[in-house]
């Protein structure tokens, strides 16, 4: 059972406690645990999946992810960073440190911290930041903007804007952290505070890693079930490293973790996981999402990925050594074998042609002639999954930029979801490009509805009380599941109070009431 198999780490989880760190980055419909040791999507705590989507159903699409990073030095010797499930593995809280003052207890009060800021509290930063009676919110005042160089850390950190471009970050000056998104959640991270638990040589990397969601109106939109991540890499070591690669690992589990397919559409530089069966029933605790399953991928946005690929928890195909990990970083097998289109996605199995490939089960699941977990007939498992993408020299105080997009097709037949995903690759990719978002809008809306709508309580079982500050006469009121689909409507007359009960299943919906000239939407939540 997954949660059996995550509690052979919580002795490593309880030694490395100092600094760590865990924050939720829910501004849209997910629900992202994020946290400062290396790996992402995991609740450390109570050793459970950490992407839940809807926010609030108690239903998750990943398990956990991380990142290996990986190349050879001028000796062809290999260094390498490969973080797998456990806390502070080979990634540890705060930037690299020249003269190592990782145990120091200033480093350890700047750095161990995660930040998570949203665009309206950076907005009211800018209008208020001279009011007297301003308070600045702690994760704007202790952005890590600049570090602190008698600790060896580089004089600049986090991005953040330089109102008066005098080098420093001073919100008393009206500083503020430049994010991306309407909220966004930042962390920091080096791999050289001590050894690394793959047994990888230390590199001196830097890893600054920017999540940040996106919520539109369009409340069926993608960028609702969209998280971003941006992500910068600095080789604050000695060594220029050759063949460098960095690897997006993934143990995806849609609901029930024992029933997964995964596959890849490199022409989108896309991994992707779905349902491997008809019905995504409960298990082991986790809540399943039943016959309407949702698929979810990974999209490289501003690199080409050089592979992709998977194993199962039972295949024997993971890689445990350092020497496997940087094979199937490269997109060979972990014995360093190549792969051949059309096997089953086991080593050593044989496929349809002689002609290698990076790329395993690399065609759309719909089609029945295409290699996918469909046409092989594999039983459904506990998949992890892996997409690579290529530098050549990572030289000294140089930096890689990476930016990801996390996607979550909505509820369909498994393999419909699957093409959900690769129909909108191409909205996220304009998207990211031109980022127009309803941010600003939706932050100076929400203010404004705070002070108009109450609803209590929230979270409810579906039984509410909508309380207005205002009578809004022949205004509209709508509620919209996370499909974007109207579950329930009125028109308001003179009430000022209203009692609402909502016969939906658990998740998150969006009340949304239209004056005609402005619309106020407030969040609610059914458990």
């Amino acid at each position: 059972m997954k949660f059996i198999h995550s509690l052979l780490f919580i002795s490593f989880i309880y030694s490395f406690s100092i600094g760590q760190n865990t924050s939720h980055l829910d501004g849209n419909y997910v629900n992202a645990t994020i946290n400062n040791t290396g790996t992402f999507f995991n609740d450390y705590a109570t050793s459970w999946p950490g992407y839940e989507i809807p926010e609030g159903s108690n239903k998750h699409c990943i398990y956990a992810a991380s990142f290996w990073y990986g190349g050879m030095n001028s000796n062809d010797e290999l260094k390498l960073s490969a973080q797998f499930y456990q806390a502070n593995q080979d990634l540890f809280p705060g930037p690299y440190s020249s003269n190592s003052s990782y145990n120091d207890p200033l480093y350890a009060s700047n750095y161990h911290s995660i930040w998570t800021v949203t665009s309206g509290q950076i907005q009211n930063h800018i209008d208020n930041y001279t009011d007297p009676s301003y308070v600045t919110p702690t994760s704007i005042s202790t952005w890590p903007g600049n570090g602190d160089t008698t600790l060896g850390v580089s004089e600049q950190l986090a991005p953040y804007v330089d109102v008066n471009n005098d080098g420093f970050y001073i919100p008393e000056d009206g500083d503020y952290p430049d994010i991306k998104g309407c909220m966004a959640t930042y962390v920091i991270m080096n791999d050289a505070a001590d050894t690394h638990g793959s047994g990888g040589e230390i590199i001196g990397l830097e890893v600054h890693q920017m999540f940040y969601h996106y919520f539109t109106t369009d409340l069926g939109s993608y960028l609702n079930r969209t998280t971003f991540l941006e992500q910068r890499i600095i080789n604050r070591g000695t060594q220029t490293l050759y063949d460098f690669y960095t690897t997006f690992f993934m143990d995806a589990d849609i609901g029930n973790y024992s029933d997964d397919y995964v596959g890849c559409n490199s022409s989108i530089n896309m991994m992707y996981a779905y349902n491997g069966d008809t019905d995504d029933e409960s298990s082991g605790g986790t809540i399943g999402y039943g016959a309407a399953t949702p698929s979810l991928g990974v999209i490289s946005l501003n690199n080409n990925l050089i592979g992709s690929g998977s194993f199962s928890s039972t295949s024997g195909s993971s890689p445990t050594t350092p020497a496997e990990i940087y094979n199937t970083m490269q997109g060979l097998w972990s014995d360093g074998t190549p792969i051949y289109y059309g096997g089953n996605g086991v080593a050593g199995s044989p496929g349809v042609s002689t002609t290698p490939t990076t790329f395993i089960y690399s065609d759309n699941p719909n089609d029945p002639s295409g290699w996918s977990e469909v046409t092989q007939a594999n039983p459904p498992g506990d998949r992890r999954s892996y997409m690579s993408i290529y530098s050549d020299v990572f030289a000294p105080f140089t930096e890689v930029s990476q930016d990801y997009a996390i996607v979550q097709a909505p509820e369909g037949s498994a393999q419909e979801s699957v093409n959900y995903l690769i129909d909108k690759a191409d909205s996220v990719q304009a998207f990211y490009q031109n980022p127009l978002s309803e941010c600003d809008i939706m932050a100076s809306l929400s203010e404004i509805a705070n002070k108009i709508i109450e609803i209590y309580p929230n979270p409810s079982s579906g039984q509410f009380t909508l309380s207005l500050k205002n009578v809004l006469n022949k205004s509209n009121l709508q509620i919209i599941n996370s499909d974007g689909r109207i579950v329930y409507q009125r028109e308001l007359g003179m009430e000022k109070q209203l009692e609402i009960q909502l016969k939906e299943p658990t998740g998150i919906y969006m009340l949304t009431i239209n004056d005609g000239n402005s619309i106020f939407s407030k969040k609610i939540i059914l458990e």
